[in-house]
């Protein structure tokens, strides 16, 4: 049995320490005495700012429960999107808890798979704007069977308004679908048919062949210069598009005239076209 090392729950965020101003000789005027040193110029502010990363594990009967969650120094730079994720992490943990200890006193005592319990969420920046901060987070989840899971979420934090959305929620969906359709299921199924050694019958409606809609996907928007988004992820996790043996799936786009025209007025201003 794998041995856990418990962790509490703590903001891995340290003080840098800024470098020491050099202070100016002063010119001695025409009567040789000496003006005071000139001040040192202010150095800018220490970016404190730093990765964060928790574990929280233990074992119980024959099994354990492990829980981590992790952001980079992106994400604790905004101190209202850190308060939102550790909410996140004491009501995922409390949850956590909760079903482990219940699986621990139902399961037969020799049972591993059943009272064995993990969850882990890692946050990854996809594009840093100005005003937008888009993220995608790898989360693997077992709570007993053959296997776990796992898969990707996203999310864009406005620095603006304070708060945080699906990257859907910049658009007019339905005509996103239509707008991406075309290309995004012809690469899709490019790689579909790599993996299994065969074309993906054409006008299929079995759900492993089909092209899911946008409703089931996940997306992501992402930035070439760091100023605009001019590109799109679409993410499909296992069995939303083939098989769970077959793994995930993932088609990026760039941004043309046709996304241009699904893009919701409000957020028009920070999507280009990538030529």
């Amino acid at each position: 049995m794998r041995t856990f090392l418990p962790l509490s729950l703590a903001i891995a965020v340290i003080a840098c320490s800024g470098a020491e101003p050099g202070a100016a000789d002063a010119v001695a005027d025409d009567a040789a005495t000496t003006a005071p040193a000139a001040p040192a110029k202010a150095s800018a502010p220490a970016d404190k700012a730093k990765p964060f990363a928790m574990n929280d594990a233990e074992e119980g009967g024959a099994g354990s429960r492990e829980y981590s969650y992790s952001w980079p120094v992106e994400v604790s730079r905004e101190p209202a999107l850190v308060q939102q994720f550790k909410a996140t992490i004491a009501d995922d943990l409390a949850a956590q808890k909760r079903q482990w200890r219940e699986a621990v006193a139902d399961c037969p005592p020799d049972s591993v798979s059943c009272s064995s319990n993990t969850l882990s969420v890692e946050w990854k920046v996809v594009a840093n704007l100005p005003r937008f901060l888009s993220l995608s987070s790898d989360v693997a989840t077992y709570t007993g069977g053959a296997h776990g899971n796992y898969g990707r979420g996203a999310l864009v934090w406005d620095r603006q308004t304070e708060k945080s959305f699906d990257p859907k929620d910049m658009f007019d969906l339905a005509a996103l679908d239509k707008a991406t359709a075309a290309p995004r299921c012809r690469s899709l199924n490019a790689e579909r048919a790599k993996r299994r050694g065969e074309p993906v019958p054409a006008g299929s409606s079995e759900w492993s062949e089909d092209c899911p809609e946008m409703d089931v996907v996940t997306l992501f928007v992402g930035s070439s210069d760091g100023n605009t988004f001019d590109r799109l992820g679409f993410y499909y996790a296992p069995y939303v598009a083939g098989s769970f043996a077959e793994g995930e799936y993932e088609v990026d786009l760039p941004v043309n005239a046709t996304v241009l025209a699904a893009v919701k007025p409000q957020y028009r201003a920070v999507f280009t076209a990538n030529r």
